[in-house]
């Protein structure tokens, strides 16, 4: 997704959970060459489905994915457990 590309996976593991079926790229139920042809098939001969999974995968990588995202993620969890433990040791006071 960060390369801006569609992407074409199995339905196993995280990678399916973020891919977003027909809107970014094609999640296959089973990995079966058929099936994978079919799909890399319709991309290769389709330039503005291409484009379009393209762009979407890329707006989705940049919305969800990045290391800044990630990094203030961190931080705000971070923050949230300083905080309930600060809170939990007044109470002990």
């Amino acid at each position: 997704m960060s390369a801006g590309l569609p992407i074409v996976t199995t339905d196993r593991g995280a990678i399916a959970e973020t891919v977003i079926d027909e809107e970014i790229g094609y999640v296959l139920d089973d990995p079966h060459p058929e099936q994978l042809a079919d799909r890399l098939l319709r991309l290769l001969r389709d330039r503005s489905l291409r484009d379009r999974m393209a762009k979407a995968a890329r707006a989705r990588y940049l919305a969800e994915f990045t290391q800044e995202r990630a990094d203030r993620q961190l931080t705000e969890w971070l923050e949230r457990v300083v905080a309930q433990r600060a809170t939990a040791d007044q109470r002990r006071r």
